[in-house]
């Protein structure tokens, strides 16, 4: 899927990249996202309009990582990435770059960790992704 494809009429979410899913989700376990295989320094997209409220480095699984507010109560976050495009406090609209797809934190290969939540609640993204 392209990330500029129109997200399931009901969700409104959008792809961060183009690539294959290595890692599902899995609640019974701390992989609360999925974890998609990308090329290193692949540019990573908003899935959906918001406010950044993280874009930093965080020290002990996730390397560079941005998290995006949006409507409904929804978060979304995008880890390990190479490069952030994107400050804290800042407007993105659907489909805007945030970042570039990269190994820090504890991946082991180029590839972009996307987490979905709402209320503080994580959600699986392929029950959201077009």
């Amino acid at each position: 899927p392209a990330p500029a494809a129109p997200a399931a009429a009901d969700s409104g979410f959008r792809w961060p990249l183009a690539g294959k899913v290595i890692k599902r989700y899995d609640a019974g376990s701390a992989h609360r996202g999925i974890d998609i295989a990308a090329i290193l320094g692949q540019s990573v997209f908003a899935t959906r309009a918001g406010k950044v409220i993280y874009a930093a480095t965080e020290p002990t699984r996730f390397g560079k990582l941005v998290v995006l507010q949006h409507d409904g109560q929804w978060y979304s976050a995008y880890a390990h990435l190479s490069s952030i495009a994107v400050a804290k406090g800042a407007s993105v609209k659907a489909g805007e770059p945030i970042g570039e797809a990269g190994t820090t934190g504890e991946a082991t290969e180029p590839q972009v960790h996307f987490e979905l939540r709402q209320a503080n609640r994580p959600v699986d993204p392929l029950t959201k992704l077009p």
